[in-house]
């Protein structure tokens, strides 16, 4: 399955304005099947805006995305996740 997933990156300063800044991190990319559990999860590096991704697994995907754990500070995690579209 191809994925492209979108990140950016904000630093906030002690007023509370925020900021863009490069990103350069490594990041949980996802994939769910229809049953809730992870068919891939893995780190990958994310140093640009937007990255795409050629990723095998062995059951048909539901949902994919970038930091599906939210583990990361995020004002919209529910934007992380999609369901998977047949192509």
């Amino acid at each position: 399955m191809n994925l492209v997933v979108g990140a950016k990156k904000l630093r906030a300063d002690g007023k509370g304005q925020e900021q863009p800044i490069s990103i350069h991190d490594w990041i949980d990319i996802g994939v769910l099947g229809s049953d809730g559990k992870y068919l891939y999860l893995q780190k990958q590096m994310i140093d640009k805006e937007q990255a795409q991704f050629t990723i095998a697994v062995d059951k048909l995907p539901a949902q994919a995305g970038i930091d599906p754990l939210d583990k990361l500070i995020d004002r919209n995690p529910d934007d992380n996740v999609i369901k998977v579209k047949k192509q």
